[in-house]
């Protein structure tokens, strides 16, 4: 099946934003190839709603425009439900707090004080597009400062209710414009927050400064992490101190520090509270690996997986409490290594399956899992969204991720390596023109930076 990005409910803004030449002569091939290409792709993001019967995603529209869609998983109704002109918030993800909630963070960028700032807000809608409602902390008048960022979701939790464990900003209020009753709390903290009404309940009292939180998937916030201010004021000292909690208590126990220098403490990135374990990043022989970490009070640390080449870059979690299921890396292209033998089978057998598509990726689930949303893609094709019934094991496409270059043949991409003048062999990949031997043709280089960004084998 395949639904489209608009839906015919949006004809109209599908037509505003469709590209158009700049005077009314014929277009040239050039013309339509340029039109093609400089479309963005029609997915941005998307989730798959708990119950497995409909997908929520952000589409570009005029201009700057993106639009929050949603449609039944078998193309048979899409509908707008948001949209976010781009002067200067634009929709960046959405996911579901239950079958008929949704959740979109937007982002921009705006000048505060004559410096560019960039800035989010979270807001929660029904999937008709009624009952839009901000769950961040509001702000006002009579605050000392703006909240720059105002929240992110730490646990989507069982996706049946609306409600959703979410950092919030807490930020003081002007005690000497409103008196002295205001409220002095001010930093990060948590807060069980219901997203048709915007209310919270406290989960964890906001710290001053910069804090982040990790849950368990269960509802239970196990590990947090704190910068350290240097003494004087504001200023950080550099040292990041990490802390943990046993199943059920409240008090934090020490996990891991680094210290001004980088160090080689264990960074941690996930929580499985099904296994009782943290997932953290550790430096072995140079390069980052991943680690499994009882939370039991022992501390007892065993390595998950290393690439003597490459860092892992991450875990690859799936489900709405997140559990891990594996660990990303890239050589020339991303590599996924799977821990959960079920869905290392299923990688397998959806690479047979796709043959052509080798890139394929596990991007949202049912709160029970049967159904799967999956992209699938390669170099010479920009790729392909998939809706998986694990118990019926029928494949049904969505749509693809820019259906206006279906039909034009594509280029490979070759990995290679080049010498520098020192004799350094260094990493490239090579795009030539569909059937060229790649003599005598004039060339388009593109250095960048590293190493916390890099390039990767696939379509661009």
């Amino acid at each position: 099946m395949r639904f489209f990005p608009y839906g015919s409910a949006t004809a109209a803004l599908l037509a505003m934003s469709a590209p158009v030449l700049a005077d009314n002569s014929p277009a040239s091939s050039t013309d339509i190839l340029a039109q093609k290409f400089g479309h963005r792709e029609d997915i941005i993001d998307v989730s798959l709603s708990p119950d497995g019967q409909q997908v929520v995603y952000i589409s570009p529209g005029d201009g700057q425009a993106t639009f929050a869609i949603v449609s039944s998983v078998d193309g048979s109704h899409a509908r707008p439900i948001a949209r976010a002109a781009g002067d200067p918030l634009h929709l960046e993800a959405c996911d579901w707090s239950s079958p008929h909630r949704v959740v979109c963070k937007q982002y921009g960028v705006a000048m505060r004080d004559n410096v560019l700032a960039p800035f989010t807000r979270t807001v929660a809608v029904d999937d008709d597009g009624t009952h839009i409602q901000p769950i961040g902390l509001r702000n006002n008048v009579d605050k000392l400062r703006i909240s720059q960022f105002d929240g992110q979701i730490i646990d989507w939790l069982s996706g049946t209710d609306g409600t959703v464990l979410m950092t919030r900003d807490y930020v003081p209020d002007n005690t000497m414009a409103i008196g002295n009753f205001g409220s002095r709390e001010d930093g990060i903290g948590v807060d069980l927050v219901d997203t048709v009404t915007g209310r919270g309940k406290r989960v964890e009292a906001p710290i001053h400064g910069n804090a982040h939180y990790l849950s368990d998937g269960r509802g239970a916030v196990r590990i947090m992490s704190s910068d350290r201010n240097s003494g004087s004021g504001d200023i950080l000292s550099g040292v990041t101190r990490y802390s943990y909690r046993l199943t059920g208590e409240q008090t934090w126990r020490p996990f891991s520090q680094t210290d001004a220098a980088g160090g080689n403490a264990l960074i941690p990135i996930a929580v499985d509270g099904q296994a009782n374990v943290a997932y953290a990043l550790r430096s072995l022989d140079g390069r980052d690996a991943l680690y499994r970490v009882a939370l039991d009070g022992s501390m007892k640390t065993e390595l998950v997986y290393a690439n003597p080449n490459v860092d892992v870059r991450g875990v690859v979690t799936i489900g709405r409490d997140g559990r891990v299921i594996g660990a990303s890396y890239t050589t020339d292209r991303r590599q996924i290594e799977y821990f959960d033998p079920q869905y290392r089978a299923l990688a397998r057998a959806l690479g047979k399956a796709l043959p052509k598509l080798p890139l394929i990726y596990f991007l949202s689930a049912s709160a029970n899992e049967r159904k799967l949303l999956i992209f699938a893609g390669s170099d010479v094709d920009p790729g392909h969204y998939y809706v998986f019934d694990r118990d019926t094991h029928h494949l049904d496409e969505l749509t693809s991720a820019r259906p206006e270059l279906e039909g034009l043949t594509l280029s490979p991409v070759r990995s290679i390596t080049y010498p520098a003048a020192d004799g350094t062999n260094v990493p490239a990949y090579l795009t030539l023109p569909p059937g060229s031997s790649g003599q005598h043709l004039p060339a388009i280089v593109m250095p960048h930076g590293g190493p916390s960004a890099r390039d990767e084998w696939g379509f661009d």
